[in-house]
């Protein structure tokens, strides 16, 4: 996911760039495009299926996650 977020935004800033002349506007559209981006921030984790895999994984480890090498890395 964070590679198709970096990519996303970087196209999105090298087309603002490669204009002759970049405004104050144009730079203001491009941040507001990438705020606006709400698909790394903290809580979409949590809506990802292999994410509440990983912690349904943990939950069910218990105080045994040390000893289960999936857990571990799944956790990690």
């Amino acid at each position: 996911m964070r590679g198709e977020w970096i990519n996303r935004h970087l196209n999105s800033a090298t087309e603002t760039f490669s204009k002759l002349i970049v405004t104050p506007a144009d730079i203001a559209l491009l941040l507001d495009k990438i705020e606006a981006d709400q698909t790394l921030v903290h809580a979409a984790y949590y809506t990802d299926d292999e994410c509440i895999s990983r912690i349904a994984d943990l939950v069910a480890a218990g105080d045994d996650m040390h000893l289960n090498p999936k857990v571990a890395v799944a956790g990690a």
